[in-house]
């Protein structure tokens, strides 16, 4: 035998189970609403990825369900790194290693540079003086009859 509410809302057409009411439907997306924030956090409330607003409160708030709002939690708290004391010799020592690389490197370069310079100037004066000396032996030659 079935209750009265029952046989009632089966004489007006309605379903009374085997599909989920609206108001059930709340009820079930009600606890995808409301995120807490840590004392020592913050909490970024996002719309289909793009931020909408901060919260920094600590305690209970409320958002639209997941698909259409999430949350990222953050803590606010300051994160140092302090490298270990030998990354900082390392360091150091690299400095110092290129240094001197640089001050025994470069002053050879450029002495080599200068060497260089100064075999192509002289190379240039002996071509000249040869193209000179060729004109004016043929000057010469030609000034006399044969």
């Amino acid at each position: 035998m079935l209750p009265s509410s029952l046989l009632r809302a089966r004489r007006r057409g309605r379903r009374t189970g085997g599909t989920i009411t609206r108001s059930r439907r709340r009820i079930l997306t009600l606890p995808l609403c409301f995120f807490t924030v840590d004392a020592g956090g913050v909490a970024i409330v996002t719309q289909f990825g793009d931020p909408v607003r901060v919260e920094s409160a600590p305690g209970l708030h409320v958002k639209h369900p997941y698909p259409l709002q999430s949350v990222i939690s953050l803590d606010r708290r300051l994160h140092i790194l302090v490298p270990p004391p030998s990354a900082s010799a390392d360091r150091e020592n690299k400095i110092n290693e290129g240094r001197t690389y640089a001050n025994n490197v470069l002053p050879k370069a450029r002495g080599e540079a200068q060497s260089l310079v100064l075999a192509a100037q002289s190379y240039r004066e002996q071509r000249v003086a040869e193209a000179v000396g060729n004109t004016t032996w043929r000057r010469w030659k030609g000034s006399f009859p044969r």
